[in-house]
């Protein structure tokens, strides 16, 4: 099964950019991206690994792009490797890796940090909600939640009996 978030194809606005131009644009304009083999079992378990932590990458299927091999050429420029960067993963803008690092990083706990300061983690905030959701379901209060956002804190509040949960963001 092929999975993809999103791709970009060769008609974009990239045709004028050459591969490293595109390659640099597309990792600082997004939270996470990799660029990808659909037949590669190592691109798969990557986006896979990602998709289970609820990030929704940007995926360039290079063997289906027609700047490919192109593209393929500058992330071995970029990496410093002169085999098969693939897949080659950007988080915040910054080459990460390939599945080696990623997978060793989400082992020793360094990942989920990484994509929170990327932007690419909000599931959390979803899951927080609905459970406060449900929490004021209980008392019949549906549909009454909203979310503040106040520096580094998130308020949930119920509009009926005003309880509210604070979530405060960690970061630098």
């Amino acid at each position: 099964m092929d999975i993809e978030s999103s791709s970009i194809s060769s008609t974009t606005p990239f045709m004028n950019m050459t591969p490293r131009e595109m390659v640099t644009h597309l990792a600082s304009s997004n939270a996470v991206v990799v660029f990808s083999s659909s037949d590669c079992c190592f691109s798969t378990v990557a986006k896979n690994l990602l998709f289970s932590l609820a990030v929704g990458p940007t995926i360039i299927e290079l063997d289906r792009h027609a700047s490919g091999s192109a593209i393929l050429a500058a992330l071995c420029q970029l990496s410093g490797e002169t085999r098969q960067p693939l897949p080659a993963v950007f988080v915040g803008g910054k080459l990460l890796g390939g599945v080696e690092i990623l997978l060793a990083k989400h082992i020793n706990g360094a990942l989920i940090p990484l994509l929170k300061e990327a932007g690419a983690l909000w599931l959390w905030l979803f899951i927080l909600f609905f459970s406060c959701f449900s929490a004021c379901s209980r008392k019949k209060h549906i549909n009454i939640l909203y979310v503040r956002f106040l520096q580094k804190n998130i308020y949930i509040i119920c509009k009926i009996c005003n309880a509210t949960l604070l979530f405060r963001i960690s970061g630098n």
